[in-house]
This record gives structure tokens, sequence and C-alpha cells, in this order.
């Protein structure tokens, strides 16, 4: 009969404890970085959205106050328009019966913008 050789079987050598846990931190390492990768990108669509949210009601803000002022304008200019004309009738009707009855529209108009204003505001 032949002989049969004998031949060691080569066994991987067990790891160590140390080995063990440095594969662990390793792991846990990279998982760690992926999570901060995440919440850092998170973080920042959610700074963006605010501040796009921002400029938006900036901007509808800024265009009511242009409105505001327009008709401020058109208010003042009618005013205007009205003394000038209560001005050229003054000569046939008595004055201070005139020049009261155009104050009075003008306090009125005034007060009418005034309680848009507090609409608006609220």
């Amino acid at each position: 009969m032949a002989n049969k050789k004998k031949t060691s079987k080569t066994l991987a050598p067990e790891k160590t404890l140390f080995e063990k846990i440095s594969e662990q931190a390793a792991h846990l390492k990279d998982e760690l970085i992926a999570g901060k990768d995440h919440l850092v990108e998170a973080a920042g669509e959610k700074i963006a959205s605010v501040k796009s949210t921002i400029k938006e009601y900036q901007a509808r803000k800024k265009a009511v106050v242009k409105k505001v002022a327009v008709k401020k304008k058109q208010v003042k200019k009618t005013v205007k328009k009205a003394v000038k004309k209560a001005a050229k009738k003054v000569a046939a009707i008595p004055v201070k019966k005139k020049i009261a009855a155009v104050v009075k529209k003008v306090v009125q108009k005034k007060a009418v913008v005034k309680k848009k204003k507090a609409a608006r505001k609220k």
C-alpha cells in the first residue's frame, strides 16, 4: 500500500479581540460619516427652503406697501383737485360753508383710508 502523507490542515488564524474591536470601530465610523453627510444635506435643503419662503413673504409685503403708497398719492391728488374746485366756486358761495364742506370730505376720505389700512394689517 502506498503510504499516505499526512498533511496538516491550515486553519485560518482566529481573530484576536483587538482585531474584532477595530473592525467594529471602523464599521461604526463609516456609518457615522454616512449619517453625518445625510444630516448636513437635509439641513442644507431645509435652510434653502426657509430662505426662499422668507424671500417670497418679503416680496408680497413690498407689493402691498407699494399699492398702499399709490393709493395715498391718489387720495392726495383728489383732495388737491377738490380744494382747487372749491376755491374757484368760492366767489359765488359763502366762503366758510364751502371750506367746511371740503374739509369734511377730506376728513372722510382719510378715515376710509385708515380703515382700509387697519383691515389689511389684520
